[in-house]
């Protein structure tokens, strides 16, 4: 950030100090719309990693990903790539039976540590109705006595905010939402954001809201705020406080605190964000022990901290995708015939792992017809993917996936949740062979796929592949195949939900559609990853082609009673 640049110089000093030379890493400090807007430009950048809030990153995302690059130690042209983290309204669902002191504890931390000033912070406490007023009781006289003042004084629990104008704001702020609560019921709780205190300091501030208006996409118990201020909302059942949880545009952090296992099971499976925390703080994910990352509007993926990170900076030289390639059709004008993108599949991951076995054994049964020739070696890699996802698919997707263990803590990835919808952009007479390959890890992992085709020859071999499909047991719910016009394509890839389109065809076609999706117009509520034959993942990496459409959270349960330790000399 352009108010933190010493921090950021004394990372790059212990960087140069380890050996890292000057000509590959450069500390440029300055104003976001001067230098970064520079960077973010630049035909040479070919890839983005950006922390901040969610209207740059949008831009970025937007601007960043109409851009191809050309990477000349392997002459090879590929989509510019963002990885982008942008915050989140970050919630703690305390069930009827929790332990209030342990969740009063954990509350102050998760809330008011750096004085709200993380994107992880909880900005919502959602409570059982039956204990609301117990904990409203705790955390009022808590607040009360919470210090606040210098960063360096060791009483000082909520440190100031950044800047005078961060101050402003969120004074600004909570005095619009007293307006709120005035307006539609719920009461504040306590407010000290008006206090004289040091410096650029504010006060905490719990408001109450009731959950009608804590829904409403205007309210501020929706918006972040960035600061010392906190949303409670009651709830009487899990679905109801579930509801609550999900109805922002955020999947960043959150976390449950609760003594009954059921109650965290239920609520567990069902919560979106990328970092869920069990009976402890939601903030402080370490590297490794709690890959840190969001979805929805939070954030691309993948997990800093976490085995798939470093895979992102790679790309696999393209002569490994073939067969297909073959020069394509002229593009034609489809049918104006409107139509709905396929969605996930509600099946467990047992019975969609038996219907894409038969798939691709019936694909593989047809292969030589289908690709126009023998290529021995793809027809081998099929077959060895039947036999991976025969093996490991239920156990890959519904089981535990184990971080770096710690003495009082389960930390542990889940892919359970799949990503919606995927849509595939056609132009080859035949698909790369990677784009295949991506094609039955979507439906393996019960995303919903939509092939849109962008000529006849395509929308026939297409055609082929969903009779496969069908007799395989896939409805046209999940996986179907359109050829529309070119206005119909384009509102299909600016659907708000869509979250991933692989991109059949070579350089020229992916700058093309690039620029049909990446708009500038911010209507998205999943950021869009794309992927095409030019950047994909090995063939032969399994494992990451099915992540790909998988929504990965990481969780951290708490074990021991008095809370696992969060400085570890590791």
């Amino acid at each position: 950030a352009e108010q933190t640049p010493l921090i950021a110089q004394k990372l790059v000093d212990i960087l140069y100090a380890a050996g890292v030379p000057e000509n590959v890493l450069i500390h440029l400090p300055g104003m976001g719309e001067v230098v970064g807007q520079s960077l973010v430009e630049n035909n040479d950048v070919s890839q983005i990693i950006f922390t901040g809030s969610k209207q740059v990153g949008m831009m970025i995302a937007h601007h960043a990903g109409r851009k191809v690059v050309n990477n000349k130690k392997i002459n090879q042209t590929y989509p510019c790539k963002v990885i982008t983290e942008m915050g989140g309204k970050n919630a703690i669902i305390v069930t009827a039976n929790a332990e209030l002191d342990e969740t009063v504890a954990g509350i102050l931390y998760s809330s008011f540590a750096h004085a709200g000033q993380k994107c992880s912070a909880a900005s919502r406490i959602i409570v059982d109705n039956s204990v609301k007023e117990k904990l409203i009781v705790r955390l009022k006289e808590a607040l009360r006595d919470i210090e606040v003042g210098q960063a360096w004084n060791m009483s000082t629990t909520i440190n100031p905010l950044i800047s005078k104008e961060d101050q402003e704001r969120i004074r600004r702020q909570v005095t619009e939402a007293h307006t709120e609560v005035e307006n539609y019921g719920g009461k504040v709780i306590i407010d000290r954001s008006t206090e004289n205190l040091p410096g650029f300091c504010i006060g905490p501030v719990l408001i109450e809201l009731p959950k009608s208006r804590a829904l409403n996409e205007d309210s501020f118990a929706v918006r972040e705020l960035f600061g010392p201020v906190v949303h409670l909302i009651g709830f009487d059942n899990l679905d109801e406080a579930l509801k609550i949880y999900n109805g922002t545009g955020y999947a960043l952090t959150g976390g449950v605190f609760s003594q009954s296992q059921d109650d965290i099971d239920y609520l567990s499976e069902r919560m979106e964000s990328g970092n869920i925390y069990v009976n402890r703080s939601i903030t402080g994910a370490r590297v490794g022990i709690e890959p840190f990352g969001g979805f929805k509007l939070s954030g691309t993926g993948p997990k800093a901290g976490g085995k798939a990170y470093l895979s992102s900076f790679h790309v696999i030289p393209f002569s490994e995708f073939v067969p297909g390639g073959l020069k394509a059709p002229q593009e034609e004008e489809g049918s104006e015939y409107d139509f709905d993108l396929a969605h996930g599949s509600r099946l467990t991951a047992e019975m969609r792992m038996e219907r894409i076995s038969e798939a691709l054994e019936n694909f593989i049964d047809q292969f030589e017809v289908l690709y126009h020739g023998i290529y021995v070696e793809n027809k081998d890699l099929l077959r060895k993917f039947k036999r991976w996802l025969e093996k490991h698919l239920v156990s890959f997707q519904e089981k535990p996936h184990s971080n770096v263990v710690i003495p009082g803590q389960i930390s542990i990835n889940d892919l359970n949740i799949s990503r919606e919808y995927t849509v595939v952009v056609a132009y080859e007479k035949r698909p790369f062979f990677n784009i295949l390959l991506q094609t039955f890890s979507a439906l393996a992992m019960g995303s919903g796929v939509t092939v849109l085709c962008r000529n006849q020859e395509t929308y026939e071999w297409w055609g082929q592949f969903k009779s496969i499909l069908s007799r395989s047991g896939f409805s046209r719910e999940n996986f179907d195949v359109y050829f529309p016009t070119q206005k119909l394509l384009s509102n299909s890839l600016r659907q708000a939900e869509l979250s991933t389109i692989l991109i059949d065809g070579d350089s020229e076609k992916v700058e093309s559609l690039l620029k049909e999706i990446f708009t500038g117009h911010y209507n998205e509520t999943r950021l869009k990853q794309i992927l095409t034959p030019h950047d994909s993942p090995s063939p032969e990496d399994f494992k990451q082609m099915l992540a790909n459409f998988s929504w990965v959270r990481a969780f951290a349960v708490n074990t021991m009673r008095h809370g696992a330790p969060l400085d570890l000399g590791l």
